[in-house]
């Protein structure tokens, strides 16, 4: 067949007009050019009178050829993929016909592919293949045909990229991620060096560098009122609402900024809470979380610190009410050697921390605490103990103990620094958001400098929800830590050139300002623009002025996955094939390499997270062979509908982890999960692959990863599988 012939227009529509316009006798005509696909079309359409009267009719078109060639292909390959590519002829006519079928390719070591010649029964269909391994390209270019005396089809695949519907070629390679960070506080030069193995693949990753002079100036363009209901007179909301109103306002204040509109709705929302706090606050001088239950400590003490941020923005509170709430958390302190529980053990460090900003000397409590139960204690509860500290203008060892603490208790990347509690404190109502949050605000009015510091306001900041944090009490704490560490930082005002330079060529130069402080600069270096199997050089340059350059690097490399090992730098990832005709339940299940065309397999993912992930993506690539079994297709057996569970706990309402998972994605090429959390666990993950085609298929590594920190990831083993006929 000519080129013009050959078949190729596959849509999923072959035709749609929203309005057509009849004559006076209700008629219209449509001319409908029908695309390439051989199948049955249904036309449907609805139409309506300038008097409302309504009508709809369908119509079924069915196209059809003598003969067709129906291309049997995968939708991507990978390198090194030995297939049998097949086509399958089908003929509608009332004659048996002998058919020469046709193969033209590129894509693929055979240089020259031959011709079959088949014998397709009278309203039959005849099954032809061609064995093929797959070249080092990127695209694979197929056309089908068949020739039978006078009757001939030629084909594209019904899939593809593009008009000619190429089909991607994937190389076996593994990703493999490093990132570092720095901050220039003066000016001068810093050199990063990236040596590049020979193996690399330059025709994928990248080195990416992000550039910025304040890692917390985002929050500036977040920055809102939260009296998001103002119907709701629950103590503990209001105070979630009033917490960050007044760090938002404190900001505008002190940095000056232009925000006169929104100024104005804080002073007006800022004293209607301050207000409805000071009537529910209960006899006792504490406050309940609605209504009049008994007064609950932890969150007294809570709205307490609302209210003494408040006055010190300059609002006018009680003094009655400030009397009463301190006297009352006073008498909910505990002697320290008496306590018996973290949870006990935090809530007093928080209530000292609070006594001591309303200026109590809480000293020798503070002392007490930690004396006693410093083992005991959160790494939150210990942020608390410096701020009690600090907040008192005492000093002694006691603090750079707690430092120190701080330090060995931080989990790190790269990139990011945060913390996380022993067991979680539901009693405080922690979460690694809200005790890294603290840490941060303690850091900002104890020790700016701490070289911790910037690499946890960077993990806060990526743990936002578009512009706040999960819960209105984590966006609390994270905005008043963060206006805290733009004052003490004074990050806000910088003024200063850069530049960047790779390989001593300058790649961007720039400056930053009070006017473009919230911006951040992006460089992306091509894998291929880099010196492979040598050291590359990367210079950051700052010049003279007020302000910090922070600098992050993330080199996303891609290595031959048969020249790498499974890694862990995060989490544990493992692959397992098995034949999903077998029972696990009722019978001893092995893996297996090989299966036959026509049968499933079951897959099963685990993945160890030894600390808490935040926006986790789970990828497991899968073989060209197969397909991917969607659950949420009609056509999906319940049996093959797959799983997710947590396995490491015996707690039932741990135990099913499925609701962890915001979105699975059943691809071409590869299953991908997402987690916006993933507590610290091991989890397992099946799902369901159907093998279609016959060859062996190298199966790239599955892998685990934090999309804001890619360097904290972990692989599983590539692996070969066979599909047998």
């Amino acid at each position: 067949p000519e080129e013009d012939e050959t078949r190729k227009n596959f849509p999923d529509t072959a035709y749609w007009e929203a309005k057509i316009v009849t004559d006076s006798n209700g008629q219209a005509t449509v001319e409908v050019p029908l695309p390439d696909t051989t199948t049955t079309w249904r036309m449907h359409g609805k139409a309506v009178t300038t008097n409302s009267l309504v009508g709809q009719t369908d119509a079924d078109i069915i196209t059809s050829l003598p003969l067709i060639v129906r291309p049997v292909t995968p939708r991507f390959f990978t390198v090194g993929d030995q297939i049998e590519l097949g086509a399958v002829l089908n003929n509608n006519t009332e004659q048996d016909m002998e058919a020469v079928v046709n193969l033209t390719a590129t894509g693929f070591e055979e240089e020259e592919i031959p011709d079959q010649t088949v014998t397709v029964p009278a309203n039959g269909n005849a099954l032809v293949h061609w064995p093929v391994t797959v070249a080092d390209v990127s695209f694979a270019d197929l056309t089908f045909s068949a020739e039978a005396g006078e009757f001939r089809d030629a084909t594209k695949p019904s899939f593809g990229i593009g008009p000619e519907q190429l089909i991607p070629v994937y190389r076996y390679d593994a990703p493999d991620y490093t990132s570092t960070a720095g901050i220039l506080e003066d000016a001068g030069i810093r050199v990063e060096a990236a040596l590049l193995p020979d193996n690399i693949d330059t025709q994928r990753g990248s080195v990416d560098v992000q550039l910025s002079a304040s890692l917390a100036a985002a929050l500036i363009n977040a920055l809102e009122a939260h009296n998001l209901d103002s119907d709701n007179q629950c103590a503990g909301y209001i105070a979630d609402q009033l917490l960050p109103d007044v760090a938002t306002a404190r900001i505008i204040t002190k940095l000056a900024l232009d925000k006169p509109d929104l100024l104005n709705l804080l002073d007006s929302t800022i004293p209607a809470n301050i207000t409805k706090l000071e009537s529910s606050q209960q006899e006792d001088g504490g406050w309940s979380w609605c209504g009049k239950s008994s007064s609950n400590p932890w969150l007294s003490a809570y709205i307490l610190l609302t209210l003494i941020k408040a006055e010190e923005a300059g609002h006018s509170i009680s003094d009655l009410t400030l009397r009463q709430a301190a006297s009352y958390l006073q008498r909910q302190l505990h002697n320290s050697a008496d306590l018996s529980n973290a949870a006990a053990a935090n809530q007093q460090a928080f209530f000292l921390y609070i006594l001591a900003e309303l200026g109590h000397d809480v000293v020798a409590d503070t002392d007490a605490l930690f004396a006693a139960q410093r083992g005991l204690l959160d790494p939150y509860a210990k942020a608390f103990l410096l701020l009690a500290y600090n907040t008192n203008n005492h000093k002694s060892s006691n603090q750079a103990t707690l430092l120190a603490d701080l330090n060995e208790a931080v989990i790190l990347s790269a990139t990011s620094a945060h913390w996380e509690d022993a067991a979680q404190d539901f009693a405080n109502l922690s979460s690694d958001i809200r005790g890294t949050a603290i840490i941060i605000d303690a850091l900002a009015r104890t020790e700016p400098d701490a070289a911790l510091a910037p690499q946890a306001v960077n993990w806060l900041m990526a743990a936002r929800r578009v512009a706040h944090w999960p819960s209105r009490h984590e966006t609390a704490w994270s905005i008043f830590a963060l206006t805290d560490w733009l004052v003490a930082t004074q990050e806000l005002e910088a003024a200063y050139d850069w530049q960047l330079s790779v390989n001593t060529e300058p790649i961007h130069l720039g400056s930053f300002s009070q006017a473009n402080i919230i911006d951040n600069v992006w460089e992306s270096i091509p894998m291929n623009e880099l010196i492979v199997g040598d050291v590359n050089f990367f210079e950051y340059e700052r010049g003279s002025g007020n302000g910090r350059l922070y600098y992050s690097m993330n080199l996303n490399a891609y290595l031959p996955a048969e020249s790498v090992a499974a890694t862990d730098h995060g989490f544990t990832v493992q692959r397992a094939y098995y034949d999903a005709a077998c029972q696990p339940e009722t019978e001893t299940c092995l893996p297996l390499n090989s299966i036959k065309a026509g049968e499933q397999v079951r897959v099963m993912l685990t993945v160890i997270v030894p600390h808490n992930a935040i926006f986790t993506v789970v990828t497991d690539p899968i073989p060209a062979g197969a397909e991917a079994i969607d659950p949420d297709l009609k056509t999906t057996p319940t049996a093959l509908a797959g799983s997710s569970e947590r396995i490491d706990t015996p707690n039932p309402y741990y135990h099913w982890g499925w609701w962890r998972f915001d979105r699975i994605e059943y691809r071409d090429e590869a299953v991908r999960f997402y987690a916006d959390d993933l507590p610290a666990g091991t989890y397992q993950y099946t799902y369901y692959l159907q093998a279609n085609i016959p060859g062996e298929f190298q199966v790239m590594p599955a892998q685990a990863q934090e999309s804001y920190f890619p360097e904290v990831f972990g692989r599983s083993d590539g692996m070969k599988f066979t599909i047998m006929e």
